[in-house]
């Protein structure tokens, strides 16, 4: 028998909190009425989708700078070394050899989760509009 647990991973990305608690103080009965079925459709999970989307844009952006600093460190550090590289023409190894395979997937990684969550955003957009707009 297979055994799981479950990690908790709710983004905490507080984007939809405003529009969530105005739409539950509206007093307009066409929104109120569509807010009380909104947990049957697809826009709770879109909506954790984008949250998730920033919270990993959030993530990359944040192992970028760490990469970059340890980058910028490793360069002050060999400062010496990399003047005679430049008057000789030729090329410094960054003594952590993975660092800059490391800043092009964070470099890869920023660009796919900002296409995908523009994508998500596009999408859920206008459903959302069309959900609670067409009701008011």
């Amino acid at each position: 028998m297979r055994r799981f647990f479950h990690i908790d991973y709710r983004p905490q990305i507080t984007w939809l909190y405003p529009i969530y608690n105005r739409l539950n103080r509206t007093n307009s009965s066409a929104l109120k009425a569509n807010h009380k079925r909104w947990e049957s459709t697809e826009l709770p999970e879109l909506s954790l989708a984008v949250a998730t989307k920033l919270v990993l844009l959030r993530t990359v952006v944040g192992r970028f700078n760490s990469d970059y600093q340890r980058l910028l460190q490793q360069i002050g550090e060999n400062e010496e070394q990399i003047e005679r590289n430049i008057k000789t023409g030729t090329v410094w190894t960054v003594p952590d050899e993975s660092l800059p395979f490391q800043l092009v997937a964070d470099i890869d990684a920023f660009i796919f989760e900002t296409r995908s969550a523009y994508e998500i955003l596009a999408s859920t957009s206008p459903r959302y509009s069309n959900y609670y707009l067409a009701a008011a």
